[in-house]
């Protein structure tokens, strides 16, 4: 699992880093800030802020969860649906921890043998943890969905507050769609 070093602290007016192509892209350094992302929203049953991002081949996505324990984001599916993608992390002692896995059912999720992260980082900040990362639209896993350009997805949003062991249950869970563009 990669594993990155903290931060510096944000600074709200900074944007998006800019592609090669002059198209703004998100960069996963773990500090989200304004306007960094296109889009956004606030899932209620977690209290997590959700950001995303996508071109023709990648989704950037952003998470704010109120804690220091693990937070985690399945996508393509809704709930527990075969063909979900599920990204679990935290920041432990300094250092992102990230996983990816696939499956139907929260403790029947396998660990992807070969984790997709294009980029990933990370920080705990005022009681908050924050997760960045950078994944392909395609997987090349048959067990995993393909994220399509103009479609929708669902997303799965789940933490817990304190823990930063991945096999502690969620204390508390989310459910949502978002377009991708």
């Amino acid at each position: 699992a990669p594993s990155l070093e903290s931060g510096a602290a944000p600074d709200p007016d900074r944007e998006a880093a800019a592609a090669a192509d002059g198209e703004p892209r998100p960069n996963a350094d773990g500090l989200i800030y304004a306007r960094e992302y296109r889009h956004w929203l606030y899932e209620p049953n977690t209290g997590v802020s959700f950001f995303w991002q996508n071109d023709a081949t990648t989704l950037y996505v952003g998470v704010i969860s109120p804690g220091t324990g693990w937070v985690s984001v399945g996508l393509g599916g809704h709930g527990d649906r075969a063909g979900t993608s599920t990204v679990i992390g935290c920041v432990r002692n300094g250092k992102v921890v990230l996983e990816d896995r696939y499956g139907a059912l929260g403790s029947q999720r396998r660990r992807d043998r070969e984790p997709r992260f294009l980029a990933a980082g990370g920080t705990e900040l005022h009681g908050e943890t924050t997760l960045e990362f950078a994944i392909p639209l395609a997987s090349s896993d048959r067990e995993i969905a393909d994220l399509v350009p103009g479609g929708t997805i669902g997303v799965t949003l789940a933490r817990h507050g304190t823990k930063d062991d991945f096999t502690v249950e969620q204390a508390c869970c989310g459910t949502t769609w978002i377009p991708l563009d």
